[in-house]
């Protein structure tokens, strides 16, 4: 694949004749992530799209969902999780495989670009399912792997896909606060570390937006 032309094409277009070749700029783009990947490519991220992201740097941030409208809740957890070396990734919701998104998946990459600051990473985009967090959090080169989410979303982990797998390969998660029993949360919390005794669990609390959800705004 000629990476350098299908990118700068990419890059000065903002989009590609046809959808297949949408989703090779998404591929290719995924792949110059040398975290996710390990074969050797000759160029490396534009700094249009690394934004400042330090690849090399012992810990990262993953903060993945649909996104699918991104909204001021997700941009809350960008906010506020205290490290901002952060790579956000859309993705297919697993239990939702064939919903079909808003907007296509290039237009959902180029809207995050445009509305957020920080890195995003495509690789997922250009694929026709999910990619359960377990089947690569494993695979990716960081000394220190933390997830990004908010609370109903850490309540769901133990209906992920090998949830031992994903807990025993991350140092800790950042979890926004959202309207769900916190006795509970924290009930959970306590199970996770009883088990895990590396994880690390830091809770964000004060989120004006603890009632919003993406799937609140698509039915308006």
């Amino acid at each position: 694949m000629d990476y350098k032309k299908l990118i700068q094409t990419f890059l000065e277009k903002n989009h590609l004749p046809n959808i297949n070749e949408d989703k090779q700029a998404l591929k290719a783009i995924g792949e110059l992530f040398s975290l996710f990947n390990n074969e050797k490519v000759n160029i490396s991220l534009p700094k249009e799209l690394a934004r400042g992201m330090q690849f090399e740097a012992e810990e990262v941030v993953f903060f993945a969902g649909t996104f699918d409208p991104f909204h001021q809740g997700h941009q809350e957890c960008l906010d506020k999780c205290p490290v901002k070396n952060i790579i956000v990734m859309p993705d297919l919701n697993p239990w939702k495989e064939n919903r079909e998104r808003q907007n296509s998946e290039l237009d959902s990459y180029l809207t995050l670009l445009k509305t957020i600051k920080y890195c995003v990473y495509p690789g997922f985009l250009a694929l026709d399912h999910s990619n359960p967090t377990s089947d690569w959090i494993k695979n990716v080169d960081v000394k220190r792997k933390f997830l990004l989410m908010g609370a109903d979303t850490f309540m769901a982990i133990p209906r992920w896909k090998n949830p031992d797998i994903l807990l025993s390969n991350l140092t800790g998660l950042y979890i926004l606060s959202r309207k769900i029993g916190h006795k509970l949360i924290r009930e959970q919390a306590d199970s996770f570390q009883a088990n895990y005794q590396n994880l690390s669990i830091v809770f964000i609390e004060d989120n004006p937006y603890e009632d919003l959800s993406s799937c609140k705004l698509r039915e308006k």
